[in-house]
């Protein structure tokens, strides 16, 4: 975990005979809660707290000279002018890092995509989620493969892979999972992803919505494109790769049931069969019509 690999930096650091104070100033106070578990052997841990600056001074420079100190600030370094205690930062080390840095090294994410990681820093914050994207295996890193991972830990899929997500949200009870992607900033990345899967796209997208776009997109091709005409709107434009994907669901054994209970709810909502068995009977109709008329 990243905060084991801090600790690596800060005893390597302190292990230096010339090394007495150590300064971290902790931006975002993204360790707050956990620096205190931090095992550094005899350097002690002294909290900045933003109103203790001169009885910090007065510790370090008078009644502990000998000790050596981390000394942590759970804000931003402040300006020399707004900082009692300017003069020991520049004699003493600077310690820097922040959770995305940390990632980035331990997963072996290139720093170029630091940028990009930083945008889901709430994603970050949770170890067990930690854990879970590295169980993921990702073996290439960009930023579809990044964002595919985050949207596994957080649909529960246990491999990185889009198809596999969308099943799950499909199948299964939706609802904290969408909320746990908005809480992540990912809701908005799914819906693009399904764009370049699938080919969807809505003003007001969504997982029902979705999955009558897709068993309607799969009906049109296995009615031959006789769908009724109110329900074209719904046929999404990679026909091929939808219906790859409902076939797969269709003839897995594991979730038949699953996809049977999706079916009849879109159907329920939509009248998809009352609406086909309609316009089969106008055609039928409209045929023997034909049909009179020319025996007339």
């Amino acid at each position: 975990m990243d905060l084991q690999n801090i600790q690596d930096q800060l005893n390597t650091e302190f292990a230096k005979s010339e090394t007495r104070i150590i300064f971290w100033f902790d931006d975002k106070g993204e360790y707050e809660d956990e620096v205190s578990e931090l095992q550094l052997g005899d350097v002690k841990l002294h909290i900045l707290d933003g109103l203790n600056w001169f009885y910090s001074k007065y510790l370090l420079n008078e009644a502990d000279t000998e000790s050596k100190y981390l000394v942590y600030a759970p804000f931003p370094k402040p300006g020399d002018a707004e900082n009692p205690l300017a003069d020991m930062y520049y004699y003493s080390v600077p310690y820097y890092t922040d959770r995305v840095s940390q990632m980035s090294q331990e997963l072996g994410i290139d720093n170029r995509f630091k940028e990009h990681l930083a945008q889901y820093s709430n994603f970050w914050k949770n170890k067990v989620r930690i854990e879970k994207f590295k169980e993921l295996g990702i073996d290439h890193f960009n930023v579809e493969t990044i964002d595919i991972g985050l949207i596994a830990v957080l649909t529960d899929v246990k491999t990185p892979n889009f198809e596999e997500i969308t099943r799950q949200l499909l199948l299964n009870d939706n609802e904290a999972y969408m909320k746990a992607l908005e809480d992540n900033g990912l809701l908005e990345k799914l819906w693009e992803l399904c764009e370049k899967y699938f080919g969807y796209q809505s003003e007001n997208p969504n997982i029902d919505d979705l999955a009558a776009c897709m068993l309607l997109t799969y009906a049109s091709v296995a009615l031959k494109d006789a769908l009724p005409s109110v329900l074209n709107s719904y046929v999404l434009k990679k026909k091929n790769d939808v219906i790859v994907f409902v076939r797969n669901l269709m003839d897995n054994v594991l979730y038949q049931d699953a996809y049977d209970a999706l079916s009849e709810k879109v159907d329920k909502t939509l009248r998809v069969v009352c609406r086909i068995r309609d316009e089969l009977k106008k055609d039928t109709d409209k045929s023997k019509e034909q049909s009179a008329q020319l025996l007339d």
